[in-house]
């Protein structure tokens, strides 16, 4: 006799295989199948631990930050009973950084800097805490504490993951796709990197100060700010954010669509700026139509008119001395030493840059003693905005208003610069090529413009391990830019107190003898007593070993590899550098690829990768690394 349908309910959940299916169903969930997962599926390196979150039964895990654990290593230690709970190491192994918030308001704090449509895997761990889950950034480490409630779990890290448990509770995905959400992980959003970093205050602060776009010029004013934005290599997601923070602040709002399409449109500019131009006209000259120029000198083999000539040396040597006998000869039209005799002095008007020492007691002084027509130099200390306020001249902003001003003066022969890095824009990285070749550049052009010879003071880095012409701080691009340098050296141990002016690099005539002079205190009278100050003597010209006097301590012959690690260290000594620009440099300086890479694994050199084109970076390790 069949069963009433009725009846089939309460049949059915009285019968045994009913009651074991839901006995199956409130079974924990095999960690170890999950740990494989995550191992085999998804590619990251799993680990067991404990429920006190220290690796299960005294597992030296440090080996599987740089390698993932073999399959059967999985299954080994999930064969354990009772079974681990797991946990995933974070860092470039696994291509992971986790953001860990213990609290509410921590949870709250990250979710501010993310964009609403930002799909980031989150677990939810106890007390209300969250895991964040990243792709890794290599430009954070693991770190305790970087704000009130925060840890962040990056290189050289663990984190636990779900269904681990522990005696405060569990872990488990928030998203509805669990465990496979984590394959969508993105990369930090900009400004959450920066807060991330500390210096999102910064970053806020240069936009709070961005003028809001007007109606009618917005739409070409964004394009324009995202193309100098990848031309700076800004990373594409930071691009992003602050182009759509520039949008909201439009008057009135420009639309986000629209921003993003702006965006799009400045990638693709910048990538290729001109692809319906398949022809071009080249500008072609034949020799025969060109007049040949001889070079006009200020100083014969020395200082070109019409160039720049870079007179650079260590802090405190006498370049300021050198620059003030440059500037007393040209405006007195007196002949210069005799190291390439011939030649007639040019003689004029003198502008001094400068940003170093009071003109009153130490700059006039200075030239007055060194026999100087106060009458024809003048000194430029700063500049008056429209609205009236001060600022430093600035060569890439001011030089078109610094050439009216020296096209007024007819007489003028000289500008001098001291040092050409107090008057560089706040935004120019010294050490960036594409950056400093810019301002150099303008300079060149200024001074072939106007005719006049520019001379530039700059200083010396502090690796001794350098020939004179990589001595110069910044970018190479500043020597790469002068046609003439000499250096200002002082020989260690000379009993005279002599110093020398030394060929750096020249691309017009050979050079290869180097001036000695002295410094030597001269004293004149002013209407309120004595004026104590000191000139330069210089003495005939004499044959040198210049690198014997710039870097005595390097001259015992060196291995090819500790010479790559005095490099390294001169070079990474105050803040990291591209990969490819240290090796660019290394070999300009003879050192081979293969004692460069033995240096770098000498000095434990961190290799970091940034920018959305994940460009190498180089930088010396923290104490605790």
């Amino acid at each position: 006799m069949s069963t009433p349908s009725n009846l089939l309910p309460a049949i059915w959940h009285e019968s045994p295989i009913f009651q074991l299916e839901q006995i199956v169903k409130a079974l924990p969930p095999n960690i170890g199948e999950i740990a494989m997962v995550y191992w085999k599926k998804h590619g990251l390196s799993v680990i067991p631990v404990g429920k006190d979150k220290t690796p299960f039964g005294g597992l030296l895990w440090k080996p599987y930050q740089s390698r993932l654990p073999l399959e059967g290593e999985v299954h080994a230690w999930w064969a354990e009973r009772p079974q681990p709970n797991v946990a995933i190491i974070t860092g470039s192994i696994s291509d992971l950084t986790v953001i860990d918030c213990d609290s509410p308001e921590a949870v709250t704090k990250i979710e501010s800097f993310l964009p609403k449509t930002l799909q980031v895997p989150t677990v939810i761990t106890p007390r209300g805490g969250r895991h964040f889950y990243f792709r890794c950034c290599s430009e954070l480490r693991s770190k305790s504490g970087v704000h009130d409630g925060i840890d962040i779990k990056s290189e050289g890290g663990y984190i636990l993951c779900p269904p681990s448990k522990t005696e405060k509770g569990d872990y488990v995905w928030s998203a509805s796709k669990g465990i496979d959400s984590i394959s969508g992980r993105p990369p930090i959003p900009f400004p959450l990197l920066e807060f991330l970093k500390g210096a999102s205050g910064v970053a806020l602060g240069q936009l709070s100060a961005f003028p809001p776009l007007s109606q009618g010029r917005r739409d070409i004013d964004l394009f324009n700010i995202a193309i100098q934005l990848f031309r700076q290599d800004i990373p594409e997601d930071a691009v992003v954010w602050t182009i759509l923070e520039l949008a909201k602040k439009c008057e009135p709002p420009f639309p986000e669509k629209e921003a993003l399409a702006k965006i799009k449109s400045a990638k693709k500019y910048f990538q290729d700026p001109n692809p319906a131009a398949k022809e071009v006209r080249f500008i072609r000259r034949k020799f025969v139509d060109i007049e040949d120029t001889p070079i006009v000198w200020a100083w014969k083999g020395i200082i070109p008119m019409k160039m720049v000539t870079a007179i650079t040396g260590d802090p405190g040597v006498g370049k300021t001395f050198v620059l003030a006998d440059i500037a007393a000869r040209i405006s007195q039209g007196t002949p210069f030493p005799p190291y390439q005799p011939g030649g007639s002095p040019v003689k004029g008007n003198v502008i001094y840059i400068s940003s170093e020492g009071v003109p009153e007691s130490i700059l006039k002084p200075r030239m007055r003693a060194a026999g100087a027509d106060i009458n024809r130099i003048d000194i430029i200390e700063g500049v008056y905005l429209k609205d009236g306020e001060f600022s430093v001249l600035d060569i890439q902003k001011h030089l078109p208003q610094l050439e009216k001003e020296c096209s007024k003066d007819s007489d003028l022969r000289l500008v001098e610069i001291d040092p050409i890095a107090s008057f560089l824009p706040p935004t120019i990285d010294e050490r960036s090529s594409s950056h400093v070749r810019q301002a150099m550049d303008l300079l060149s052009n200024f001074a072939d413009k106007t005719g006049v010879a520019v001379v530039v003071a700059m200083h010396f880095n502090k690796d001794l391990s350098q020939k004179t012409v990589n001595r110069t701080s910044g970018s190479v691009q500043f020597m790469a830019a002068v046609k003439s340098s000499w250096s200002v050296v002082h020989k260690k141990g000379d009993l005279a107190n002599r110093r020398f002016l030394v060929p750096q690099k020249s691309n017009l005539v050979r050079t290869e003898k180097s001036l000695p002079f002295t410094i030597e205190s001269y004293t004149y009278q002013v209407a309120r007593g004595d004026m104590d100050t000191a000139k330069i003597v210089f003495e005939a010209p004499v044959q040198i070993d210049v690198e014997a006097v710039v870097s005595p301590q390097a001259q015992p012959p060196m291995s090819m590899t500790a010479k790559a690690r005095e490099f390294l260290r001169g070079q990474l000594s105050d803040s990291r550098k591209g990969a490819r620009e240290l090796c660019d440099q290394a070999e300009e300086r003879g050192i081979n690829k293969n004692a460069l890479w033995k240096a770098k694994r000498d000095l434990s050199i961190v290799d970091e990768r940034s920018g959305f084109q994940s460009k190498s970076y180089w930088r010396m390790p923290d104490k605790e690394e």
